[in-house]
Order: C-alpha cells, then structure tokens, then sequence
C-alpha cells in the first residue's frame, strides 16, 4: 500500500545539496572575468577571495568524494571507475573535438587550420591534459574541467591500492607520500592524465574516507538534518524535523 513502506534517510544527500551550491561559486570563480570584479591579472582582495574560496570548493569536492568511498579489490575498482567516470570524459573530449571542428570551420572556413586547431583539442584529451602543455613538439590544449574526472578517477584508484597493500600503521604515510610525489611532478612536468593532480587528490578522498569510517556526519550525530526533512522543509517552510 502506498505510504505504508518506511523512508530511510542519509546525511549522503547533503552532500548533493552542498555539491550543487557549491558548483555556483566555482563556475563564477572561473568566469570571473566576465563580471565587473576588477583586473583578476593582479592580486586584489577580490581575486584572492576568489582564487581562495574556489580552491577550498575543490579540496571540499574531493573530501565529500571521499566519505563516498568503499574499499574494494584493485581489479573491481578499476573497472568501476572507468564506467563511472572515463566514459563521460570520453564522451565529452569527443563531443567536444567534434563541436570545435565544426565552429572552426564555420567561423574562418579554412579547412587545412581547422583540421589542424582541432588535432590540438583532441590531442589534449587522449593526453589527459590539466593545462596546455607541448609534447613531441607539438603544443595540445588542456582538456578543461574534465581534468577533474581524470584526477578523481586516478585518487580513488590509488586509494584503493594504498588500502589494500598496506598495512593499517602505514596508510597514512603512504598518502602523505602519494601526495608529496604528485606535488614533485607537477613542479617539473606536465604529466599526461592528470596523474599529479590524481595523486594530489588522495589525502582529501583518505579524509573523506576517515569521516565515514568513524561515523562522522552520520545522522545519529544530529549535526546535519535528514534529507527528507530538507525536502518537508522545502515544501512547507514551517515543517520542524
């Protein structure tokens, strides 16, 4: 009968919730420029704030990835991370060599430049590049946001690695090394796939992981309303939970 199946809520749709109104700052942050904040080639209060609050979203992001982790087998984690993740960023490097060909060609109609602009477009995503990069001489553009997919998708496979090879005394150390060789690399190379940024990312997915793993933000500790209370309080104002 309907109504009579009881509702389970958890404090993981908070975590959509935040995501979302995170999102916003984010997408504001990196078209700064568009609105009237001042030069954003020098440092200003307004910049800084920018660059500050934008980075801290992306550090949070990683961390409420990873209070969504689960240990798994190394070979299960791989697969499940290139259906969930590598398959929507090829998907989007191809729509997006595509749609770069067409607009070229549409706007200068020179064939040979637009064959040519866009090998550089689908170069930086087979590459997996975070920034516009030279490789074999040849200059490929970044792959854009999609970088962070790569990165997310390398953090949760080397956590995954991390978790299952080491003992539990060495885990944290093994981040904290992960971490500091990604920093290494990307001070003296462009590593293709985002492979610095990937590993980077392991100590904010490692936390995120700690949280849930000792409870933390869970329901029973009060500190975030239910999910379903959310939704009566967006429906009635007036609704208490």
């Amino acid at each position: 009968m309907e109504g009579t199946k009881p509702r389970t809520a958890s404090s993981l749709g908070m975590f959509d919730l935040l995501k979302g109104v995170g999102m916003l700052p984010i997408v504001f942050a990196h078209t700064s420029e568009l609105y009237p904040v001042g030069d954003i080639s020098t440092i200003t209060p307004v910049t800084f704030s920018l660059f500050a609050y934008r980075e801290s979203l992306m550090a949070a992001f990683y961390i409420a990835s990873g209070y969504g982790f689960r240990k798994r087998s190394i070979g299960k984690c791989i697969s499940q991370q290139f259906k969930t993740l590598f398959k929507p960023y090829a998907y989007t490097g191809l729509a997006t060599t595509i749609a770069h060909f067409v607009i070229h060609y549409k706007t200068f109609g020179n064939w040979n430049n637009a064959v040519y602009e866009t090998y550089k477009v689908l170069g930086g995503f087979v590459l997996g590049l975070p920034h516009t990069a030279t490789y074999f001489g040849q200059e490929f553009f970044s792959c854009g946001p999609m970088w962070y997919l790569l990165a997310l998708m390398i953090g949760w496979i080397l956590l995954d690695i991390i978790l299952n090879i080491f003992p539990e005394s060495y885990i944290k150390w093994a981040v904290l090394g992960t971490m500091l060789l990604g920093w290494g690399i990307s001070l003296v190379w462009e590593a293709p796939f985002c492979i610095a940024q990937g590993m980077v990312t392991v100590p904010y997915l490692y936390i995120g992981f700690l949280a849930k793993k000792s409870a933390c933000l869970r329901k029973s500790s009060g500190l975030w309303p239910s999910w379903a209370c959310w939704q009566r309080r967006w429906a009635s104002p007036w609704v208490c939970c």
